[in-house]
């Protein structure tokens, strides 16, 4: 095509319409797919080994070990050491007749846990109960108690300490709550541990109203840390089908729920006796 001299031929239209032959076409009632934005997952870190017992524990799993690791005076050990990080809490039996009934008892009590679905680490240990070397207990400083207190006040964010007795059940179980002086805040969590334990009678005690070397209680000690604690006077668990022996298995695992450390709706004991620390003392102090 030829043009007129002196006239001009613009190539705008032409552009504008290669454009549009270009663009892609939208059927009416078809809207242009638009690209899909992925949510990032952020993965939850993995608890490392438990270590702090032989052999070490892998996190999600449960297993029979010994406290501490590589000491001479370990004593038996159950784990559970949850798939998430989080604080270590210690039961610490006294007075199984043996490894295996501890064991058992344990199975019994923490059984139905899942270690996978856990925060934290249970460390259960068993001691001998104090009247087991009666009437000739070796001197303080030699006891495997004394040993072992420093590492598990050190190790344990909370202390659950069970000392089982083979005698009268009417006074039993009961908890020794120390009161935390000039700290409500953890006075208050020390005392909703014994609830949620399960415990119907309580000692409330300042941390030195009572000889607690004597009677061998972490709790007060492990306050003074800062970290909460209480100790639990009881029937012995071992071969126990009492209604009373049912209730604290169901309060220690209970304790884990009010902690947050395992999944589980929290139960919690509303009628609270209070016990004099007169009525115990006979119990519980060696003769």
């Amino acid at each position: 095509m030829h043009s007129s001299p002196g006239k001009k031929v613009t190539l705008l239209p032409l552009a504008f319409a290669l454009v549009l032959v270009l663009l892609p076409m939208e059927l009416p009632g078809q809207s242009r797919a638009k690209p899909r934005v992925q949510a990032r997952s952020i993965p939850l870190a993995k608890a490392a080994p438990f270590a702090l017992v032989e052999p070490a524990v892998v996190s999600g799993e449960s297993a029979q070990c010994r406290y501490p690791a590589a000491a001479e005076y370990a004593v038996p050990a159950l784990v559970l050491h949850g798939g998430l990080p989080g604080p270590v809490i210690a039961y610490v039996f006294h007075g199984f007749a043996s490894e295996d009934a501890f064991y058992a008892e344990m199975q019994s009590t923490f059984g139905a846990l899942k270690p996978a679905q856990m925060q934290g680490t249970v460390l259960a240990l068993s001691l001998p109960s104090r009247a087991a070397c009666h009437p000739k207990c070796p001197p303080a400083e030699d006891r495997l108690f004394g040993k072992l207190a420093p590492a598990i006040l050190d190790d344990a964010r909370f202390v659950v300490q069970i000392h089982q007795h083979r005698g009268d059940d009417s006074t039993l179980p009961h908890a020794f709550v120390y009161k935390a002086p000039e700290n409500a805040r953890l006075a208050n969590y020390v005392e909703s541990m014994a609830r949620a334990a399960l415990i119907p009678q309580v000692v409330e005690l300042a941390a030195l109203d009572a000889p607690v070397e004597a009677m061998e209680h972490l709790a007060p000690r492990s306050i003074e840390l800062e970290h909460p604690a209480i100790n639990i006077e009881t029937v012995s668990l071992e071969d126990n089908n009492s209604a009373a022996a049912a209730q604290l298995r169901k309060g220690l695992v209970n304790l884990l729920h009010h902690l947050k450390m395992a999944p589980g709706a929290v139960s919690w004991q509303n009628s609270v006796k209070r016990v004099e620390f007169s009525s115990v003392q006979d119990l519980i102090l060696p003769q």
